[in-house]
This record gives C-alpha cells, sequence and structure tokens, in this order.
C-alpha cells in the first residue's frame, strides 16, 4: 500500500488542477541517518537509569569524615521544648536476597518486583507492583501489614503470596501466587541462575520509582539479566518488554534499598526513651503503630523482629545532644544496611538555637562507602525547628530533597517530613545556612 496522502493527491489530481488547488505536501518521514541518533540517545537515556554507578566520592573524600565529629557550634538559647531527643530525619533500610524485576506490557502495571527477604524466622516473600507514575504498592502475607517496616511509607495490602522455592545458592527456581494491587490474580513462574561475583559498580538508581515516599540509595551486591519467565496477570499471559526492541527487561538482583523517607509521627517521652506514634493526630498514612524507643545516653533506637533504626549522640559543653549518625540494622546481617556519617554534629532539636547550621553527609549503604552525599541544614524557627536534607549525588538522590519540620505540644514532638516539590526548589537556595556560631 502507498502512502495514503500519495493515494488521495492520486484521486484528487485532475479536478484540483484544474481548479488551481495545490494537495497539501506530505509530511517526510526522518530520514533513517536521523533517526538512529534520536533511537540512540533515547536508548541511551533509558541505559543510564539502569547502569549502576561507583561511589560518589573518592577515597580520600569519604575517609575524611570524622568518626567523632565536631559540635554544631551553635549557640543554645532556651532550655529543652522535651525531655528527649526529637529524630531530624527518618533513616530506613531492607536487604532482598533475591529480587526479580520484571516489566510487562500490563496496562496499569508497569514493573513488578518478587522480592524474598531472609530472617530468623525463615523467609518472606512480598510483591511489588508500580504503577505509571511509578508509586510502588507492596502486596504481602501479613496479619496487620500496616505496622510492618512502618517507617517505609508506601502503599501495602494484606494478601496471599504463596511460593513454591526450590532455589538454591546459584538458581532461582520459583512458583509465586498474588494478586495485584487492585486484585487481579497474579501467577509467576521463574527460572534462572542467582547473580555471581558483585560488580565493580553497585550504586544502582531506584529506577524512579516511590518518588512520593523515599530518597533511596542501593548497594546491587548481584544483578544478572535474564531467566525463563512466565508472568500471569487476570488470566492474561503478560509480555515482558524489550529494551532497544532487543532486551527482555528480566533481572534476578542482591540488593539492599536504603536511604531518607518521608514521616509522620508524633514522640512522647517515657521512663527509659520515649514513644513514636506514626502517624501524627489528624495525619491520613499508609502506615501506623506505636513504637518504643530506647535511650542509653549515647543514642536511641528502636528494635525491631526484621530492621533496628540507632541515632548516635553526642552531648556537647552546653549539655545538649546533639546528631552525630545513625544506622540501620536487619536480623541476620553483621554490616548496617545504612550508615549515615556527619562531617559535624547537627544541633539538639529539643532546644532552641540561634543561627543555621549545616553538616555534610554521605551514606554507605551495607558496607559500600559513600553511595550517597549532599547537607542537612538546621534552623529555628517561630514556631520550631526546621532540618532540610538536600542530597547532591547521585543523580536519583539529589532529584529528592526533604523538609522536616517540628512542633512542640504539651510535652509532645510532633514531626513532619515531607518532599520538596519540584515547585519549591528556589526555596532551598533562599534558605542558604551561614556558618554556626562559633
Amino acid at each position: 500500500m502507498g502512502h495514503p496522502w500519495g493515494q488521495a493527491g492520486s484521486i484528487l489530481d485532475g479536478r484540483t488542477r484544474r481548479r488551481g488547488y495545490t494537495p497539501p505536501v506530505p509530511p517526510s518521514p526522518l530520514p533513517p541517518l536521523l533517526a538512529l541518533p534520536a533511537l540512540l540517545l533515547a536508548g541511551c537515556a533509558a541505559l543510564h537509569r539502569l547502569t549502576p554507578e561507583g561511589p560518589v566520592l573518592s577515597r580520600r573524600e569519604s575517609a575524611a569524615f570524622p568518626t567523632d565529629p565536631p559540635s554544631s557550634g551553635v549557640r543554645y538559647t532556651g532550655a529543652p521544648q522535651v525531655p528527649f531527643p526529637v529524630l531530624p530525619v527518618q533513616l530506613w533500610g531492607l536487604h532482598y536476597a533475591i529480587d526479580l524485576v520484571l516489566v510487562s506490557d500490563h496496562p496499569d502495571w508497569t514493573m513488578h518486583e518478587y522480592a524474598r527477604l531472609d530472617l530468623p524466622t525463615g523467609t518472606l516473600w512480598l510483591a511489588k507492583d508500580a504503577d505509571r507514575d511509578g508509586d510502588q504498592h507492596v502486596t504481602a502475607d501479613l496479619p496487620d501489614i500496616a505496622t510492618w517496616l512502618p517507617e517505609i511509607p508506601v502503599p501495602r495490602r494484606a494478601a496471599q503470596v504463596r511460593a513454591e522455592d526450590r532455589s538454591t545458592r546459584d538458581h532461582v527456581d520459583l512458583h509465586l501466587s498474588t494478586w495485584t494491587p487492585t486484585g487481579e490474580p497474579v501467577e509467576l513462574t521463574f527460572a534462572g541462575r542467582r547473580p555471581g561475583h558483585p560488580p565493580r559498580k553497585r550504586n544502582g538508581s531506584t529506577m524512579e520509582h516511590s518518588r512520593q515516599a523515599v530518597a533511596a540509595v542501593l548497594d546491587l551486591a548481584g544483578m544478572r539479566h535474564g531467566g525463563q519467565v512466565s508472568l500471569a496477570i487476570g488470566g492474561k499471559e503478560r509480555k515482558i518488554e524489550r529494551l532497544f526492541g532487543l532486551y527482555p527487561m528480566k533481572f534476578v538482583l542482591d540488593q539492599v534499598q536504603a536511604g531518607f523517607a518521608v514521616a509522620s509521627f508524633q514522640q512522647e517521652g517515657t521512663d527509659h526513651g520515649f514513644t513514636l506514634t506514626r502517624p501524627a493526630p489528624g495525619v491520613d498514612w499508609p502506615t501506623h503503630g506505636a513504637e518504643v524507643w530506647r535511650d542509653d545516653g549515647a543514642s536511641v533506637r528502636r528494635d525491631g523482629e526484621i530492621a533496628t533504626l540507632v541515632y548516635d549522640l553526642a552531648p556537647n559543653a552546653d549539655g545538649a545532644r546533639e546528631l552525630r549518625g545513625g544506622r540501620v540494622l536487619q536480623a541476620a546481617h553483621e554490616e548496617p544496611l545504612l550508615t549515615l556519617r556527619l562531617d559535624r554534629a547537627l544541633p539538639d532539636l529539643a532546644r532552641p538555637f540561634e543561627g543555621r547550621a549545616t553538616s555534610r553527609f554521605v551514606l554507605d549503604v551495607h558496607g559500600q562507602q559513600a553511595h550517597g552525599t549532599g547537607t542537612l541544614c538546621a534552623w529555628w524557627e517561630d514556631g520550631g525547628p526546621v532540618v532540610e536534607a538536600r542530597p547532591e549525588a547521585p543523580w536519583w538522590l539529589a532529584q529528592r530533597p526533604m523538609r522536616t519540620e517540628v512542633r512542640f505540644e504539651g510535652g509532645r514532638a510532633v514531626v513532619s517530613i515531607a518532599r520538596i516539590a519540584e515547585t519549591d526548589r528556589s526555596l532551598l537556595s533562599s534558605a542558604s545556612p551561614v556558618e554556626p556560631t562559633p
């Protein structure tokens, strides 16, 4: 069949010429030599999102962060508003021993992850489906899923996840049955090799997922492409999408995801620390629960069945207890999933202070140093303290700055941590910090 414009021109040719009418010129297809660079550019942009990078700091730069950072240098102007440390950022982390990542042609759920957590009590399989906005929804066979890892504020639902897992050290052999977040049945069969030696570059991107919830850095300890896949959703066999039309988007990963998260919580003092309740009163939130945090003087911590959160503190000459770092630990793992290191301590948010304090941070993931860096900037406004997390690298972390606001009500601290929207990024430059008071 010829080009439709050519066909129309031939039909009208006689009469249009008699009336002095010239048919419109058909649009020319892009010449192959010009189309090829355009396709390559689009493909390279997609590949860039997939390709892991290395550390964002040199070894020398990373080693320059002190083990015992100096005090913030701010001048405190009043007594503590509450008798416990206020958390300035929300840390989180999770290790997946096996993470199957599939990109399908489903109209609603573009990426599917089926992940296994290896815990002292056994294994736990869960499903993560990403919608077309990149928001991930978790499905797990847990009775009260809203209280499970409540520091990770992603949408979740409880549903059966039945796994026949015959995987070995070297191979994945899995049949999994579950449901999508909208209730469609899922049947997955996968057979393939597990990742081998760790890659040279392990700093992986988040594929722009869960932008509304987390600022994440990864340690891709292993990644392998391929495998035999059968994925049926809603009774229909789904096709695995291909990059460049050639590269099937199916991967087996061994990875740690960690970083900062948005949060809503209220802290209230106890004899041995404080209770942290999620969310703060009147806030609609995907997770909830009351957590017991213990204060031993040098740190505050929440011990969990899966993840333990630790915020390390140091008293300064004024008696303030300033943040000097933090860690996320997972059961059955010796190495912290996440280590937050600072070049100087962050002010005690429970006490009013003058000036703005800036601390550079580095994020180490599962023993891999400097997978993220940026600054934490703290100051006090009329309503209470403010902290801004301003990531600088890698690029996917830099896209997700966050702002913490604290207010004090009746002996409690009410904390809100939110993403700084693209339209509000100008606020970051207008709130540039000054040097702390010596």
